[in-house]
């Protein structure tokens, strides 16, 4: 029997709690990269491996939705641990995984190295992604701080061209609130050089954030 979902919502995550599943989410990111990315390997092998691993994932019982464990209702700082969220998520072979911290003031940062599976114009990232990665952290700052809200509009600048292979530096901050919108906006930065920035309008929900 495996785990109930209702109980897996109502707690709290750590991942000290789960080293297999994360130990597993990491391999597969290792396994991800090396199959994207190998000249070294023929087809024969490749198919070969193919093989291999479709026996192992057939002893492996998928279900519908990620394994996740919600962020608890803010206000909070500190590191934001994820579970199965595909910006945050340990257990999410997707995820970088991008690791945040909610500083005392309110503000978020961040740090990510990108992966090559996420490139774009030759040698950079896609463009698409550094838009994801700035809506998540906009979105779990504000949910960090209490507020439970989802993206109504995004902009996004492209200021120059974020390379891969190097750590990218995040940061966010809200601006301004107004009833129930809430503008935040977020940098990315590589070797301290600006190469996204946006601006987020968020609608949070009539009441506080939900667990």
């Amino acid at each position: 029997m495996g785990q109930d979902w209702t109980q897996l919502e109502r707690a709290l995550f750590d991942p000290a709690g789960h080293p297999g599943r994360v130990a597993v989410a990491e391999a597969v990111r290792e396994l991800m990269r090396a199959v994207a990315t190998t000249t070294a390997a023929t087809d024969d092998e490749l198919g070969e491996v193919a093989g291999r691993l479709r026996q192992i994932t057939a002893g492996i019982v998928a279900g519908d939705r990620c394994v996740r464990y919600p962020l608890p209702t803010g206000p909070f700082s500190g590191r934001v641990l994820g579970s199965g969220d595909p910006v945050f998520g340990m257990f999410n072979p997707v995820a970088g995984p991008l690791v945040v911290t909610i500083e005392p003031d309110g503000t978020a940062a961040g740090v990510l190295t990108p992966s090559p599976l996420f490139e774009g114009p030759g040698g950079a990232v896609h463009g698409g992604y550094t838009a994801f990665l700035v809506d998540a952290v906009m979105g779990t700052l504000l949910r960090a701080l209490g507020i439970s809200a989802l993206t109504g509009t995004l902009s996004v600048r492209y200021l120059a061209l974020t390379p891969l292979a190097r750590p990218l530096h995040l940061s966010a901050w809200v601006e301004s609130t107004d009833g129930r919108k809430v503008t935040a906006a977020a940098r990315i930065t590589v070797d301290g050089r600006p190469t996204v920035t946006a601006t987020g309008l968020f609608i949070a929900a009539a009441g506080p954030a939900q667990g």
